[in-house]
């Protein structure tokens, strides 16, 4: 009776992942058409928002989204805005690596900055928010900066929101 039970539970499990992974297929198939079409709608359109009416009170709101990863080459970056602007604009973190070494060293006293330096690493950054500010000032222009970075643009996904409308406004 036990074995006989066993059996049924696992068929019923079973036919529960085929029809998981049809589902699953199934959108997925679905995701890509939409994606295919929305690519050629909004190429078309030229625009990243498009808001369709639903219903008296509805409406669907699908939205492209794009994001980008802005690489900067700081040393080009710092041979054009100069020192002053420079340590203004890029970020550095420093990080001690061997701490004990930089201890027995500081105690032997008549410090060598390149001594000094080879216990340490540097890491760079650019302060977005400063340089804008550097830019909105005039000490830097955005004709400047072109060469200082690249943009690496990730692949489109799109976005369906639904919503109702309230004497005529959106909520």
């Amino acid at each position: 009776m036990e074995n006989r039970l066993a059996k049924i539970d696992i068929k019923r499990f079973e036919t529960a992942v085929k029809r998981y992974v049809k589902s699953k297929q199934d959108f997925e198939d679905e995701r890509q058409a939409f994606t295919k079409a929305a690519e050629i709608f909004f190429y078309l359109k030229g625009d990243t928002k498009h808001t369709i009416q639903t219903g008296d009170d509805t409406f669907l709101v699908v939205s492209k989204i794009q994001k980008a990863r802005i690489s900067w080459n700081i040393s080009k970056l710092r041979s054009i805005l100069g020192k002053e602007v420079s340590k203004q604009v890029i970020d550095k973190k420093y990080t001690i690596v061997n701490m004990q070494g930089l201890i027995e060293y500081l105690k032997s006293c008549g410090v060598d900055p390149k001594k000094f330096k080879s216990f340490i690493s540097v890491e760079e950054a650019v302060n977005v928010k400063e340089l804008e500010q550097m830019e909105q000032l005039g000490k830097v222009s955005e004709e400047d900066l072109k060469s200082c970075y690249s943009v690496k643009l990730q692949d489109p996904y799109y976005s369906v929101r639904s919503g109702k409308t309230m004497n005529g406004k959106a909520e």
